[in-house]
């Protein structure tokens, strides 16, 4: 009923490789942008400022709310022959997968700033820090950490 041959596997086996490292490249470099862009996202969607939290939540949203394949459907016919003439896979990709995934690490990071404790921005103040300072040196390291205790 099935019959399965050894020797495809082994004729195409390269083409497995260097997709899986295709695949792993693509992975790294769309979480390492995304982290990125997810912070970027996550700070104007907290902000108090209008102008920087409707665009936010409006992106994120939007970008939460769609499927994936869609979204890279939509670089690599839509966006990517807006940059080059001849449209490129791997650069659609990258781009559509670091989109995607900036809106999902910006919620985790929003939600880590959210629950760090008010009192943590309070005593940076005391100590004189800025606005700026206390969200790089005292609010986002809490809020990255993946090892908190509930």
């Amino acid at each position: 009923m099935f019959d399965f041959k050894v020797s495809i596997v082994e004729e195409y086996t390269p083409f497995f490789i260097s997709g899986a490292l295709l695949t792993v490249k693509l992975s790294v470099i769309a979480i390492a942008a995304g982290f990125f862009i997810g912070l970027f996202l996550a700070l104007a969607r907290i902000s108090s400022k209008k102008y920087l939290s409707i665009p936010a939540v409006c992106f994120i949203e939007s970008i939460r709310g769609t499927p994936l394949l869609l979204q890279i459907l939509i670089t690599y016919f839509g966006v990517i022959p807006l940059i080059m003439r001849k449209p490129d896979g791997v650069l659609a990709a990258v781009i559509a997968l670091s989109i995607n995934a900036g809106a999902y690490i910006a919620e985790t990071i929003r939600g880590g700033i959210l629950a760090t404790d008010p009192g943590q921005m309070e005593a940076a103040s005391a100590l004189g820090l800025s606005h700026f300072q206390a969200m790089r040196y005292v609010i986002l390291p809490q809020a990255i950490r993946s090892d908190r205790k509930s």
